[in-house]
């Protein structure tokens, strides 16, 4: 593991930061952006990185709801009811 390498551990603390500091659900691309692993990993791995980042990300979501923190999906309209994105939230009052 080298030194810039972001640890699980500190990519879990991200992630439950960003989505306790925000009082609507984020969407993926917003989860990316602002979670520090995420982003790192998309832009090293220049081929299908999204899709593995977006399986880093599922399997993080996993693992941290078996421990029993209740990250909570929902759909929500977009581009004033156009479309539905999926979304995730972690209320204060759950955690």
């Amino acid at each position: 593991m080298t030194a810039d390498r972001i640890s699980k551990t500190q990519r879990w603390l991200d992630l439950l930061a960003f989505l306790l500091g925000r009082r609507t659900a984020a969407t993926v691309e917003e989860i990316f952006a602002a979670v520090p692993a995420y982003g790192r990993a998309i832009e090293e791995d220049s081929r299908g990185s999204r899709e593995s980042v977006r399986r880093m990300f599922e399997r993080d979501k996993d693992e941290l709801r078996k421990a029993g923190i209740a990250i909570e999906s929902e759909r929500f309209s977009v581009n004033f009811g156009v479309d539905l994105e999926d979304g995730y939230r972690l209320r204060p009052t759950d955690f």
